[in-house]
């Protein structure tokens, strides 16, 4: 038997193409990504069946993640290289400091806007799939009463802090926003979305 988290509001024609798709696949938990849906979703065996959920942040990296990507920067990255921008950015560490120039490549980071005005952060992700997933996963780990909406916001970061960056996550993200002139920035358009069934 195939169960659907009840807050994606799955339609029934929906989640028969879901389950026609994923039983003959399903070993482990499986990421399943259709033109049906507009979230990336996750299934798993448990004791009574399937369940089908939001897909997490973490998921939806290794179902993209390629691996084995030659990087020429030899920053040993943990699967796939950030793609690079195509500009550079313009850093210095501290108000006296020489000031560099780096190329920048895009990273990307999920938030969830509370009522409160408060909100939650994701980690960084090379892949945009990933903090969309991340923030969907997560507002549904909240009463759906307190959020407001769902973000994806793109960011520039100069390229050798970029590593860090993704390990670090928001702590490292405040160290490099104390520089002088910080190397990393928001950049580009914020994807904003709602929970399915809610609305503006």
């Amino acid at each position: 038997m195939v169960r659907f988290e009840p807050r994606l509001h799955i339609d029934a024609d929906t989640a028969g193409q879901i389950e026609s798709m994923i039983m003959p696949l399903l070993e482990s938990p499986t990421v399943v990504v259709t033109d049906g849906y507009s979230f990336p979703l996750a299934a798993e065996i448990v004791k009574d069946g399937v369940w089908v959920r939001a897909a997490t942040g973490e998921e939806m990296t290794a179902f993209l993640t390629m691996g084995d990507v030659p990087d020429a920067d030899g920053l040993k990255w943990p699967g796939d290289p950030a793609m690079p921008t195509g500009r550079e950015i313009e850093w210095q560490e501290t108000q006296d400091g020489e000031v560099q120039i780096g190329r920048a490549c895009h990273l990307w980071g999920g938030e969830v806007i509370l009522k409160s005005g408060r909100g939650s952060y994701s980690p960084f992700y090379v892949h945009e799939d990933a903090a969309r997933s991340w923030a969907m996963a997560t507002a549904l780990s909240l009463p759906e009463i307190d959020v407001l909406q769902l973000q994806v916001v793109p960011y520039a970061c100069v390229r050798r802090f970029a590593l860090n960056l993704i390990n670090g996550g928001q702590v490292e993200f405040n160290r490099l926003n104390r520089f002088w002139i910080s190397p990393v920035r928001s950049w580009g358009r914020v994807e904003q979305f709602t929970l399915p069934g809610t609305e503006f």
